[in-house]
């Protein structure tokens, strides 16, 4: 008698677990297919997010292009993508780079090369004097910038013979 009343209680026991497994398959949620959101729903969230209204844009544009795929897999939650969007956007954003200058051809660098030349001489002409003794500048300033204007020179030189 007690093990047949044991055994009734471990099969009640059981039903009930078979129950509550029941239950909880039901009320789970099974994974629905992606509603795709218009641009109007991406604007009302980046606002909530604080997305600018292009970023927005941007973003609607990215995956109604490539059909809501996050890579080859289709898109679980969109709203979890544009807050990666958001974060992620400060990686690609232009910053205010100098603008890469195209290489010279050899005919402007030869003209930059002739204007230093110029240089050069009008300042050892005005200032120094020549005795027997060779060149002698009368003014420091003037020595150094012409020493400026002969390592530019011979960079100049040196460029046009790589070109």
């Amino acid at each position: 008698m007690i093990k047949s009343a044991l055994e009734l209680l471990v099969d009640d026991l059981v039903a009930q677990v078979a129950e509550l497994k029941a239950y909880i398959e039901s009320t789970k949620e099974k994974p629905s297919r992606l509603k795709r959101p218009s641009l109007e729903d991406i604007k009302s969230e980046g606002i909530k997010t604080g997305l600018p209204a292009l970023d927005c844009e941007s973003f609607y544009n990215y995956y109604e292009a490539n059909g809501w795929k996050v890579g080859r897999n289709p898109m679980k939650n969109w709203k979890a993508a544009m807050a990666n969007w958001k974060r992620n956007s400060g990686q690609y954003q232009q910053t205010n780079r100098p603008v890469k200058e195209r290489p010279k051809s050899t005919w402007e660098l030869t003209q930059q090369l002739n204007t230093i030349v110029e240089e050069m001489s009008q300042l050892k002409s005005y200032g120094g004097f020549t005795d027997a003794f060779g060149f002698h500048w009368s003014d420091e300033a003037k020595r150094l910038k012409f020493q400026q204007l002969k390592i530019a020179r011979d960079g100049l030189k040196s460029k046009i013979i790589e070109t």
